[in-house]
């Protein structure tokens, strides 16, 4: 799946504000690589008359892709201005162990 669009980052305007300040003009004019993530989840489920048992592990993001989250303001320590604006990434692996229980 392609990732998600967006518009070029007006660099004066943002070390101006010191936020990301988007050109609205050319939004979702480019679009960040593409998101890929691979999930496994293993689970056991007990049912009982007046309960159910879950248990079980979520791998999530088994490959350790970083895929792009978004663009934040971070000044550069040199003055940069093109630097000011990076790139934040998602987590990468998570196991994810649970035990869950319905009544």
């Amino acid at each position: 799946a392609g990732g998600r669009w967006y518009g070029p980052v007006d660099i004066d305007a943002s070390n101006a504000a010191r936020e990301v300040i988007y050109i609205d003009s050319l939004r979702n004019t480019l679009q960040f690589s593409d998101y890929m993530r691979l999930d496994l989840k293993v689970n056991y489920k007990v049912n009982r008359p007046e309960v159910t048992h879950e248990i079980g592990l979520d791998l999530v993001n088994i490959t350790g892709r970083e895929n792009v989250l978004k663009l934040t303001f971070a000044p550069d320590e040199n003055n940069d201005p093109e630097k000011s604006v990076r790139e934040e990434y998602q987590l990468g692996f998570l196991p994810v162990f649970y035990y869950r229980i319905d009544f």
